[in-house]
């Protein structure tokens, strides 16, 4: 399978190395990397002009634009429209791959040909450095919320010809949109019981949770879920928060209480 992958990114500097540095050391390389820079001022395109003769060593063809966008979800299409390989992976400039990645996907799509979506663990880290593991529910629960991690997706392109990329009018919420529609349609998703990405926590999604939640209850209320179903969520979810925030505010590290630490 040919595999382009996408990084999006606006004044990341502090970030996008660790970003591109798992890009080039998968140990199957992409077919392409694309990068979707929303005019950083920060020195942001010098770091990525540093990695271009790597690249070009690497035989990895390195596609770079910086322009203007409409935020996150808008940069990621523009990524997805570009991509010409048969499997597009998104992974944002706050995050990065584990050296396998690739590889794990591969070898999924290669031996079920009727998966469309390969997604696998997760690795989230602290500010402080603490890490612990988010494994992804079973998928049933997508109804609810959004129990995959998306950072690990892999997805066949034919998935985003056939239904489309994600929703600009959700701000926080189109990787859930997106999932939950794929789901519907009918892909075949598969689990790899391997971690495939790491993710640094505070990013906007968990900065404007309380939006956030917004949105999946007009996701869901779109797809047909119950006023049941849309109103649980949101409750359980704004409880939880609340939680978090008191333990946060005291600086009470709640994660090793209730996730394993890796």
């Amino acid at each position: 399978m040919r595999f382009s992958i996408i990084t999006v990114c606006f004044n990341s500097s502090h970030t996008i190395r660790d970003t591109i540095l798992s890009v080039l050391n998968q140990t199957m390389s992409p077919f392409e990397y694309i990068i979707i820079d929303g005019k950083s001022t920060d020195g942001t395109l010098d770091i990525i002009e540093e990695f271009k003769h790597i690249f070009e060593n690497k035989k990895i063809p390195l596609r770079v634009f910086s322009e203007s966008d409409k935020g996150l979800y808008d940069a990621m299409n523009k990524g997805i429209g570009m991509a010409s390989g048969d499997v597009i992976g998104i992974i944002n400039s706050d995050d990065w791959y584990e050296p396998k990645a690739i590889e794990y996907a591969n070898r999924e799509f290669e031996q079920r040909k009727s998966i469309s979506i390969v997604h696998g663990l997760v690795r989230r880290i602290r500010h402080d450095g603490y890490s612990y593991l988010m494994a992804g529910k079973n998928i049933k629960r997508l109804r609810y919320y959004m129990c995959l991690n998306h950072p690990t997706f892999m997805v066949k392109k034919s998935v985003y010809d056939r239904i489309g990329a994600f929703d600009l009018q959700y701000k926080l919420s189109a990787d859930y949109d997106f999932t939950l529609r794929a789901y519907l349609s009918g892909f075949e998703f598969y689990k790899v019981e391997k971690i495939m990405a790491n993710m640094r926590l505070g990013g906007i999604s968990e900065l404007r949770y309380k939006e956030g939640l917004k949105e999946k209850r007009i996701i869901q209320k779109k797809n047909g879920f119950s006023f049941y179903v849309y109103s649980l969520s949101y409750i359980a979810f704004e409880i939880k928060h609340r939680i978090i925030n008191f333990l946060v505010k005291r600086n009470i590290n709640y994660q090793k209480f209730i996730k394993k630490k890796i």
